[in-house]
């Protein structure tokens, strides 16, 4: 059954509280989000709605396909990448990258993958990779605010507990997780 109606305040089949109209199928499915793009209202996995952020967040500007590079403090991702990017490798904490993406954004490059993909916290590992525009253009205010939120919330996140100091065999989980999520990004971007 598709559709029940519940009087008790509980929510019902389609997740909407029982009261309320019934949405049309099409809207109840899609909806925009903040950056304007269509995602999934029913997505149940954080990872997968941030991955197609980011692929839907890459742009076709004219009929030239919008050059990306790397910036990264996981080697993992220059020893995989090198070839086929540009890939920049700081020897940086998680901290310093975003820092190191929101310098660039003020020198016009824009945002092209989320700073924040992944279900783990900013200060349960050290790496993170993010995806920017090779061509500098205007100051993007839309990346400009992602970035600046993404940095409060690592500071929050490390003030509250900081980074530990992982053994080798931990860190290198971290720098596959982080190698998977850019993979996916850069697979779904067509």
């Amino acid at each position: 059954m598709p559709f029940m109606e519940n009087l008790s305040g509980k929510r019902t089949v389609f997740g909407q509280f029982s009261g309320k109209p019934m949405a049309p199928k099409e809207q109840f499915l899609k909806k925009k989000n903040l950056s304007g793009l269509e995602q999934s209202r029913g997505a149940h996995n954080n990872v997968t709605s941030i991955l197609f952020f980011c692929a839907k967040i890459f742009r076709i500007v004219g009929s030239e396909i919008m050059e990306k590079v790397i910036i990264t403090n996981n080697p993992l991702i220059k020893e995989k990448f090198a070839s086929t990017y540009e890939v920049e490798l700081y020897h940086k904490d998680y901290l310093g990258v975003l820092e190191t993406v929101r310098d660039k954004i003020h020198l016009g490059h824009e945002l092209l993958s989320h700073p924040l993909a992944g279900s783990i916290k900013p200060n349960e590992t050290p790496y993170r990779t993010i995806l920017i525009s090779k061509n500098k253009k205007q100051l993007d205010m839309k990346s400009l605010t992602i970035i600046e939120s993404a940095i409060e919330t690592t500071k929050k996140f490390i003030a509250n507990r900081p980074t530990p100091d992982w053994k080798d065999i931990a860190l290198f989980d971290f720098q596959t997780v982080d190698l998977s999520l850019i993979e996916n990004v850069l697979s779904n971007l067509i």
